[in-house]
C-alpha cells in the first residue's frame, strides 16, 4: 500500500504521517488529523437527560466494543461520590454505543456497551471513585445516526 507501516498506529506518535503528534488538548482522529477535544461538560449531577442529535456532527472515535462508522458526540462528567454510575442511551432513535473513557484526550477505554439497554440502545453502569472525571463517547452502530438521550443516573 505504499505506508511505511507507522502511519496504521494512530495514537503512537503518528496521527496521518509519521512522527506527527497531536498537541495538548487534541484528539487523533480516526488516526488521520488532529483535532480540538472538548467534551461538553455535564458536571456532577444526577439524575440528568441530555437530549441533541449527532447528525452533522464528526466522526472522532472509535469505540471498542462495535464498529462504529458514524457521527459521534462525548461529555465529560465528574463523580461526586464514590459508587456505580449508570449511562444509557434509552430514548435514542438509532443503533448506539458508549464507551466511557479516562478523562484525557483520547483517553484509556474503561468501559464500553453495545445494546445493553434493551433493542438498539446502550447501558453502561460505570464504578467511580468520588472526583473521578470520565469522558462519556455516544457513538452509533455502523453509521447510525440521529436524535439521542443520555440519560445519567
Amino acid at each position: 500500500n505504499g505506508l511505511s507501516g507507522c502511519e496504521t498506529k494512530a495514537g503512537m506518535g503518528n496521527c496521518g504521517a509519521c512522527g506527527v503528534t497531536c498537541a495538548a488538548g487534541q484528539l487523533c482522529v480516526k488516526g488521520s488529523a488532529c483535532q480540538p477535544c472538548a467534551p461538553t461538560d455535564l458536571g456532577s449531577t444526577v439524575p440528568q437527560t441530555i437530549s441533541g442529535t449527532t447528525v452533522g456532527k464528526t466522526d472522532s472515535y472509535s469505540t471498542s466494543c462495535a464498529y462504529g462508522n458514524a457521527p459521534d458526540v462525548s461529555f465529560s462528567f465528574t463523580a461526586q461520590t464514590t459508587g456505580s454510575f449508570t449511562f444509557d442511551t434509552i430514548g435514542s432513535s438509532f443503533d448506539t454505543v458508549l464507551e466511557v473513557r479516562e478523562a484525557t484526550c483520547g483517553g484509556t477505554k474503561l468501559a464500553c456497551d453495545d445494546n445493553g439497554g434493551g433493542g438498539s440502545t446502550s447501558k453502561l453502569p460505570t464504578w467511580l471513585n468520588a472526583g473521578q472525571t470520565v469522558v462519556v463517547v455516544l457513538d452509533g452502530v455502523n453509521s447510525s445516526q440521529g436524535a439521542f438521550k443520555l440519560n445519567v443516573n
